[in-house]
């Protein structure tokens, strides 16, 4: 109760310092994009520009620009494992108290296979161990073979590591029912089943994915606001929806905070969070977020205080992965 009373209180005043003591959660980060550009900057004693300020016109735009600013500045594995050190640090000093990043499995044979990856994050993890509940998500392509999926699936999951998939990257890239086998397998082994889905597509095409996968999550589905019928059928499933206003912004998929589908999710019924997706590229962070939906009268404080609890229902969760 004197959390919430802080935070609303704090958005009203503008006090972002204060808005980052309070605990919340990043639900919605890819871990090698999820540390502080200042903080990068400050490691390689270089200075990495801001993105444009127009945005990027697609995800490959945005590769195109990671690619020429943030990668190659290091050896791949060194930079990596710099980022992940980094997104730690990031989370903390937003009053980040639960996080489920997703790792790729090229992340995970970037240090030489599992045992190696997952002594790794709990190493530098430690640290924030008593401040963070870490909930590691393992992610995979869309553009990927699902018989290469599948596999991985079969191999990294079974270590009881992780504690939910996601499948990201280029969205619509095959039928949703390409992907079943893999979440069958994540369901088998019964992970949180996650997907990108109504970022770049239709409302029409989260209702499916979450009927084919049988989601738990979805992540984005900000298309679900042009279909009042899609919401409600949605909102009888008891989805989360892990929302990203300033990543959806910057890929002009919506042109502002005050325009943002969010208000819209949240006055249908639906559940959702608040979160970061690639902070390195954007720079915001969750308080921010928070901050910019409260001052453009897109969300009320109230409102925007019971999506930070949404957040922080599974806190008291605790995978096998030593969190």
């Amino acid at each position: 109760m004197k959390d919430s009373q802080t935070f609303i209180k704090a958005l009203q005043e503008g006090d972002i310092h204060t808005i980052c003591r309070v605990p919340k959660s990043d639900l919605h980060l890819h871990a090698g994009r999820s540390c502080r550009k200042s903080d990068l900057s400050k490691w390689l004693a270089s200075e990495i520009p801001n993105p444009p300020d127009t945005g990027f016109a697609s995800l490959d735009e945005m590769e195109r620009w990671v690619d020429r600013y943030i990668k190659g500045r290091k050896s791949p594995e060194e930079l990596w494992r710099k980022r992940i050190e980094l997104m730690f640090l990031a989370a903390e000093t937003d009053g980040v108290v639960l996080m489920e990043p997703d790792f790729t499995v090229r992340d995970v044979a970037r240090v030489g296979g599992l045992d190696t990856f997952v002594d790794f994050i709990s190493k530098v993890y430690d640290p924030y161990r008593e401040h963070i509940v870490l909930q590691p998500c393992l992610s995979f392509r869309t553009r990927d073979e699902i018989e290469f999926m599948t596999e991985k699936a079969k191999k990294y999951l079974s270590r009881g590591w992780f504690c939910s998939i996601d499948l990201c990257n280029r969205e619509g890239e095959r039928p949703i029912s390409y992907y079943k086998r893999l979440y069958e397998i994540a369901e088998y082994y019964g992970l949180t089943k996650k997907a990108h889905v109504g970022e770049f597509g239709s409302a029409e095409d989260v209702l499916e994915a979450v009927t084919v996968l049988k989601l738990d999550v979805v992540q984005h589905g900000i298309s679900v606001a042009q279909n009042a019928e899609v919401m409600e059928r949605l909102r009888d499933k008891k989805l989360m929806f892990n929302v990203c206003p300033e990543s959806n912004i910057y890929l002009r998929i919506v042109p502002s905070y005050e325009q943002h589908p969010a208000a819209s999710m949240v006055r249908a019924g639906l559940n959702i969070t608040i979160n970061t997706d690639d902070r390195l590229v954007f720079g915001q962070g969750v308080s921010g977020e928070f901050l910019k939906l409260f001052q453009s009268g897109n969300l009320s404080a109230d409102e925007l205080n019971q999506i930070r609890l949404n957040g922080l229902k599974n806190r008291g969760k605790v995978c096998e992965n030593g969190s």
